[in-house]
């Protein structure tokens, strides 16, 4: 994964930013905004929202425009964006990428999915890009499983957020986590930066959350004592080792609750919650509805036309 930046960038104006973003508008405040967009030829914008923002592009491209500086992103790019600074965008036909003649705007075309977002207390550590300084990370996804992992996720975050039902915003930012919790560990892994006693834990949780883990079970597959692995994971990753396999069995959960035909109960054991009664007061303190509306809300979403 290559990281380049660009001074004085911001977040992406493809949908209109939810006014419930704005502070004293008198309005809730919601957490998070998705988008799942296309663009066709000579589509521009700009903008600055003043939160965090994320975006990947999943075909086209897009030329950025920010000071004096300008970039192009292309299929397979992710930019990472600090809150309060702004830029400029314009599709135009890519001129570098192979073909016949002269690039045209009917060949142009730009498809984006797209997050504003507060970022959770323990996400910071996993924004703070050394080569962020001023603004904004274009990070080149050379790594094929790792883009097709993110976009997955980005589209997951997308979809749950469509759904606009109670809980939204909790699901949403929960696939949101995950995304950014894999591009923090690949990042680190990378960079040298990351315990690599940590990936093993964290592979190690994601491989068995189903099993009745403990804590000792996990810092021995980190080669550690239970205190000094606590400590580590916890300063490492931003959350502590048990909240992290709760999420990586939530996670899983509501992919079962919207796609399978498993009851409560199975959902519960096949995610590593011995009891029913604990799996639903979990998943209610995490997303605000019980597994069963998010069940119902899953369903009655699914059969309604989709629309981007």
């Amino acid at each position: 994964m290559k990281t380049s930046t660009a001074a004085g960038f911001e977040s992406l104006p493809v949908s209109p930013q939810p006014r419930a973003f704005h502070r004293g508008s008198g309005q809730s405040s919601t957490q998070i905004f998705a988008s799942h967009t296309h663009c066709g030829g000579q589509a521009t914008g700009r903008g600055n929202y003043g939160q965090w923002s994320i975006n990947l592009t999943l075909s086209g491209s897009c030329h950025w425009q920010t000071g004096h500086q300008s970039f192009v992103v292309r299929e397979g790019d992710l930019l990472l964006v600090r809150p309060g600074t702004p830029a400029q965008w314009r599709v135009e036909a890519d001129e570098s990428l192979p073909g016949n003649g002269e690039p045209s705007v009917a060949d142009a075309h730009w498809e984006v999915v797209y997050a504003a977002f507060e970022p959770r207390v323990h996400w910071h550590e996993w924004l703070a890009y050394e080569e962020m300084p001023s603004g904004i990370t274009l990070l080149h996804l050379d790594d094929a499983a790792l883009q097709a992992q993110l976009r997955h996720g980005l589209l997951e975050m997308h979809s749950l957020y469509r759904q606009g039902r109670a809980g939204r915003d909790a699901w949403t930012l929960l696939a949101l986590e995950r995304v950014l919790l894999t591009l923090h560990l690949h990042h680190a892994q990378q960079k040298g930066a990351l315990d690599g006693r940590l990936v093993l834990a964290a592979q190690f949780m994601q491989e068995h959350y189903a099993e009745p883990l403990t804590l000792a079970q996990v810092a021995r597959a980190a080669h550690l004592g239970v205190t000094r692995f606590s400590t580590l994971f916890t300063a490492q990753m931003g959350l502590a080792p048990m909240q992290y396999l709760e999420q990586v069995r939530l996670g899983h959960a509501a992919e079962l609750l919207r796609f399978g035909a498993l009851s409560l109960t199975q959902v519960a054991e096949a995610c590593g919650f011995r009891e029913q009664e604990y799996f639903a007061r979990r998943f209610k303190r995490a997303t605000g509805q019980t597994p069963r509306e998010f069940r119902r809300a899953a369903a009655s979403f699914s059969a309604t036309p989709a629309a981007i």
